[in-house]
């Protein structure tokens, strides 16, 4: 409902990982074959990484980083999740980019590089373009501007409109 049935997805598979499973997640990520990846975050009401999605324009990879406790152990580092990370395998796309870097590396120690879509075709950085925007310029003038810019202006309580939320901003950002 959010784009037209010619630029949204009919059915879009949704592949979970826990932070324990960062290596094969970022492999199966890497081996999709995309060179460009849209990338959303989800926070807790405190500011940490609860979970990440990574999206092509035909499936969505979600890893969660729920067993982890403020200030508790975070996952060891991984070679194939920091090349995932730093754009050494394709380009992560997403918006609000530089805030979802500053959480990547304050909570889990990872440099984050990608492309922030929220001011690439803004006339200044100073004035980023809202994600209805960016998709009614660049992908489909017929989008639903409040569902689309709702998807990043609230949290839900509910765990399974939380991921669902979560998938279509990193779904959105890869288109």
């Amino acid at each position: 409902d959010i784009l037209s049935v010619r630029h949204g997805p009919r059915n879009l598979p949704v592949y979970r990982y826990s932070s324990r499973d960062l290596s094969y997640a970022a492999k199966s990520i890497i081996n999709s074959g995309y060179d460009t990846l849209g990338l959303s975050i989800e926070l807790s009401d405190e500011g940490q990484v609860k979970a990440l999605a990574f999206a092509t324009v035909e499936e969505v990879y979600h890893i969660s980083f729920k067993n982890l406790t403020p200030g508790g152990k975070r996952p060891g580092k991984d070679l194939s999740f920091f090349n995932l990370l730093s754009g050494r395998r394709g380009l992560l796309a997403g918006f609000s980019m530089a805030r979802i870097a500053l959480h990547m590396h304050r909570e889990l120690g990872y440099h984050v590089s990608g492309i922030d879509l929220s001011t690439l075709f803004s006339k200044s950085t100073r004035c980023p373009w809202y994600p209805a925007k960016f998709l009614s310029m660049k992908v489909d003038p017929d989008v639903d501007s409040f569902r689309v810019n709702d998807l990043w202006c609230r949290n839900s309580e509910d765990e399974l409109e939380a991921l669902e939320r979560m998938c279509l901003k990193a779904w959105i950002s890869a288109k």
